[in-house]
C-alpha cells in the first residue's frame, strides 16, 4: 500500500507525468480507489464473463483493451477472445487459447480476467486471416449447379432423338407390335407412329386421310403373334397378319425406349437408289418420288407421271416394313396408251412419204434404192403393215424399239422415159422416243 493513498485505496501503476490513457487500463493515475473491489465483487455474483464500467457505459471483459507494456498505449483489439463471446476463429488458427488459465491478474490480485489473456498464433494487432472458404464453397456449388444442368439439358437432347415417337410404347415387344398393327387396322396414323423408334423426315404420305386410303384397298385383319425373341433392351417379335388377301409375316426388331417400340414402322421409298430414266417419272399416293418418301405397309398407290408407262409394284408388306423398300421393287412398263400412242406416230410418218414427190422422204419409213428412178417425179400410195410392227419397249431409257414390216406402192419417171408402177416391201427398224408426246420416231 502506497502511504500516499488512503486506506482502501491501492497503487495501480507507477507514477508518470499525469496523463491518463484512454480505455480500461489506467497507466497514469497514483491512487485507484476501491472501485476494483466492487468490480471485483459483481464478477463474483455475476455467471461468466463479467461486465465492466468504462466512463459509465458497460464493457464485457472480452472488450477489455490489452495492456501494450508502453505508458499511454492501447493495443488495437478486435474486440473478443476467440470461443468466448467473440468471432469464430478463422481456419487453421486455435480454437481456445491453450495458455488461458482463469487466474487472477498479476496486476489485480484476487480479481479475475481484469485483463484479457494473450491470444496465440498470431502477431498482437494483427487481423485475422482472410476467409476464402465460403468463396470457394460458393464458386465450387455453382459449377456443380452448371455441370448438372448441361448434363440435364443433354439427357433431355439424347431422350428427344432416341424415343422416337410421343408415345409411351409398349408394355412388351409383342404388346407393342399388335397396338402398332391394331392402330394401322382402325386408321390412326398418330398413334401408329408413335410405336416407331425412328422418326421420317417428312410424314406427308403417313396421315389419316392415305391410311384410310390404304385400308379401304387391303383391310388388315387376323393379326397373331407367333412368338417373340426376348431381350431386356432389344427383341424379334414373330408376327403375321392379313393385308386384304395378302398374308404377310416376318420377324419385326422392337426395342426398349422407356417403353417397347419397332425399330422403324414405315417403309422408304427412294427413286435415287435406282438412277434409271423411268424412275423419275415414279409417283405414290400422285405425289412425284423427287425426294424420299415414306408410308405404312399395306396397299400402296405407285404410277408415273408420264401416261406411256404404267408402273407396277411388289406388295409393301410386313417384310418390307422389316428390311426396308426401294423402287427397286417397282417395275415399269409400256401402258396401253403408250403402245397407242407409238403406233398412232407409225401411221403419222406414213404422211411423210405420200406427202412427197422424192424416192428417199425424209422421215418416210419406206427407202427405195433405184438408181434409174428420176428424183422429184415420184408419187407415193398407200403403205400398209403397220400392225405387224413389234414393239419392245426399254422404259429404263424412256425409248421403245420398232421393228416392221411395210408394202408401199411408188410410181416414178424412169431414166429410160417411162413412169412405172412398182410395189415394195421392205423390212423397216427404229425407234420411239417416249420422253415426248407424242412419241418421236426415228427410222433406220
Amino acid at each position: 500500500m502506497d502511504p500516499r493513498c488512503p486506506r482502501g485505496v491501492t497503487n495501480g501503476s507507477p507514477p508518470t507525468a499525469g496523463r491518463f490513457a484512454t480505455g480500461l487500463v489506467h497507466s497514469a493515475p497514483i491512487c485507484q480507489r476501491s472501485q476494483l473491489s466492487d468490480h471485483s465483487r459483481l464478477a463474483q455474483r455475476r455467471p461468466w464473463p463479467p461486465t465492466y464500467t468504462a466512463h459509465g457505459n458497460p464493457v464485457r471483459d472480452t472488450d477489455v483493451v490489452p495492456h501494450t507494456g508502453k505508458e499511454g498505449a492501447v493495443a488495437d483489439w478486435s474486440g473478443g477472445q476467440f470461443g468466448v463471446g467473440g468471432q469464430s476463429p478463422a481456419p487453421g488458427w486455435p480454437t481456445t487459447n491453450p495458455g488461458f488459465s482463469p487466474t487472477p491478474s498479476p496486476h489485480f490480485p484476487g480479481h479475475p480476467l481484469a485483463t484479457p489473456p494473450p491470444v496465440y498464433g498470431a502477431p498482437a494487432g494483427a487481423p485475422p486471416p482472410k476467409r476464402r472458404r465460403g468463396i470457394v464453397i460458393g464458386l465450387v456449388a455453382a459449377a456443380v449447379v452448371t455441370v448438372l444442368a448441361l448434363l440435364a439439358a443433354l439427357a433431355v437432347v439424347i431422350a428427344r432423338s432416341d424415343s422416337g415417337g410421343s408415345g409411351a410404347g409398349g408394355e412388351s415387344a409383342q404388346a407393342a407390335v399388335v397396338a402398332y398393327l391394331e392402330a394401322l387396322a382402325r386408321g390412326d396414323a398418330a398413334t401408329a407412329l408413335s410405336y416407331s423408334k425412328s422418326q421420317p423426315v417428312s410424314a406427308e404420305l403417313l396421315t389419316d386421310e392415305i391410311l384410310g386410303r390404304q385400308i379401304a384397298k387391303w383391310p388388315i385383319t387376323d393379326i397373331r403373334v407367333l412368338d417373340t425373341t426376348d431381350n431386356s433392351v432389344v427383341s424379334q417379335v414373330h408376327v403375321t397378319a392379313k393385308f386384304g388377301n395378302e398374308v404377310s409375316e416376318t420377324r419385326l426388331l422392337v426395342e426398349k425406349h422407356g417403353g417397347w417400340k419397332l425399330s422403324n414402322g414405315f417403309i422408304k421409298i427412294d427413286k435415287t437408289q435406282i438412277g434409271q430414266k423411268d424412275a423419275e417419272t415414279l409417283t405414290v399416293f400422285g405425289q412425284p418420288v423427287d425426294q424420299p418418301r415414306y408410308v405404312f405397309p399395306g396397299f400402296v398407290d405407285v404410277g408415273s407421271t408420264s401416261p406411256y408407262l404404267s408402273v407396277t409394284s411388289k406388295p409393301m408388306l410386313l417384310q418390307e416394313l422389316a428390311a426396308g423398300a426401294s423402287v427397286m421393287s417397282m417395275s415399269f412398263k409400256l401402258s396401253d396408251a403408250g403402245e397407242q400412242a407409238i403406233r398412232a406416230a407409225i401411221a403419222d410418218s406414213f404422211t411423210a412419204c405420200t406427202n412427197s414427190n422424192l424416192i428417199r422422204p425424209p422421215n418416210c419409213p419406206v427407202r427405195v434404192n433405184a438408181p434409174n428412178f428420176v428424183d422429184g417425179t415420184a408419187q407415193w400410195g398407200p403403205i400398209e403393215g403397220a400392225e405387224t410392227f413389234k414393239i419392245i419397249p426399254l422404259t429404263s431409257a424412256m425409248t421403245a424399239s420398232l421393228v416392221g414390216t411395210l408394202t408401199a406402192t411408188i410410181t416414178a419417171q424412169q431414166t429410160n422415159g417411162l413412169t412405172p408402177t412398182n410395189t415394195v416391201t421392205v423390212p423397216v427398224s427404229g425407234t420411239a422416243d417416249l420422253s415426248t408426246s407424242p412419241p418421236k420416231l426415228t427410222w433406220n
